[in-house]
């Protein structure tokens, strides 16, 4: 994910979870978060999470939202390790259109990077979008007006794009294009899980 491979990743690593109060967000993102953070992924010493949505809760409500989710009947994770996991969540309520949230949102995020130490610059920020497509250009906007981080020395801001990608071939350009409007190419990752779906009922109808 380094935007330059010649420079070391020396910076801590900010996750944001936009529309961290959906479903999506509660039953698949942040379990996905967890697994990494239990396999050593997602170091505690390096790494934050940030849930940002327009519902107007705490950080406890959100754990709380998220608690019974991180562990399933498959699961060995200790529960103390799923508090570990869920100290290192803040949230942060603002619209998905307006200036006031995400300067907040940026304000914290610099908060924490300066408790870091990190050096301005070298500090990573993965914005993660689990929200509806009809809000991405907005959200989008906002992220690239306020909250994206320097990137001379090693640093990065990278936007993945969860849910269908547009409804049609049309919709889905005119979603690239408005984002790519904003971000070059490389910064940009996106998932449709409806497409696998898709794919994936293809091939066992087919066989």
């Amino acid at each position: 994910l380094s935007g330059n491979e010649n420079v070391p990743e020396t910076g801590c690593l900010s996750i944001i979870v936009l529309g961290a109060s959906g479903d999506l967000a509660k039953k698949k993102t942040f379990p996905a978060l967890f697994n990494l953070y239990c396999q050593g992924f997602l170091p505690p010493d390096e790494v934050y999470i940030f849930g940002y949505a327009r519902t107007k809760i705490s950080d406890d409500d959100l754990r709380n939202r998220i608690r019974g989710y991180l562990v399933n009947d498959r699961s060995a994770s200790p529960s103390e390790d799923v508090s570990k996991f869920l100290q290192l969540i803040q949230y942060v309520s603002g619209s998905y259109d307006g200036a006031e949230g995400f300067q907040l949102l940026d304000k914290e995020i610099t908060k924490h990077e300066i408790s870091k130490s990190s050096q301005e610059g070298s500090s990573r920020r993965l914005f993660y979008l689990a929200l509806p497509p009809s809000v991405y250009p907005s959200v989008c906007r906002m992220i690239r007006k306020y909250c994206m981080n320097k990137s001379d020395l090693g640093g990065w801001t990278r936007i993945v794009v969860e849910k269908p990608f547009g409804k049609d071939l049309d919709s889905a350009e005119q979603l690239s294009s408005q984002i790519g409007e904003l971000f070059d190419e490389p910064q940009i990752y996106r998932i449709d899980h409806y497409l696998g779906k898709e794919l994936v009922q293809n091939l066992v109808i087919n066989v």
